[in-house]
């Protein structure tokens, strides 16, 4: 098992290598070119947590964590090196944007607009978070189900 997790983290690195991604020292670029550099660098930031959180919800619904007896809320934590509290937000938008049924077949999002705009890059894993917790209250349950869905295209389009 170890030998395959040690290349595939290796294949990873070969294929970030090859596009470029090395660490990017301050000072050795200014102007436009480090607010561009600036800007890639958030656009790679966005879609490696848009893939952790497809890989997360996979696991899930492969029942990977279940098998490894960590419990759903946790399922991020531990077994990757992430603080509990951020591994239960993980799971949370993981669930919300990349649900499964029981059988693993892929339903439709919770939350269609946060999904639609997280998978384009255009915001970031903790913009969902908030969507995901603002409405998973109470409060937000007991709004009209034409209203829940505009407050969220809004909150999920309203991103600077």
């Amino acid at each position: 098992m170890w030998a395959c997790r040690k290349s595939s983290i290796a294949t990873a690195r070969q294929a970030c290598s090859r596009l470029g991604l090395r660490w990017i020292g301050v000072g050795l670029v200014s102007g436009q070119d480090a607010i561009d550099q600036l800007l890639f660098l958030r656009s790679m930031n966005r879609r490696a947590d848009y893939g952790s959180l497809r890989i997360i919800a996979q696991l899930d619904s492969d029942g990977e964590f279940a098998e490894r007896g960590v419990r759903r809320r946790r399922a991020g934590g531990g077994s990757v090196a992430l603080h509990p509290v951020e591994a239960r937000r993980m799971v949370a938008v993981a669930a919300s944007v990349f649900p499964t049924s029981l059988a693993g077949v892929p339903l439709e999002p919770r939350l269609p607009a946060t999904a639609t705009v997280l998978g384009g890059w255009e915001i970031d894993r903790a913009h969902a978070e908030v969507i995901e917790r603002a409405l998973s209250t109470d409060a937000a349950g007991r709004l009209a189900p034409k209203v829940w869905t505009s407050v969220e295209a809004t909150l999920a389009t309203t991103h600077g």
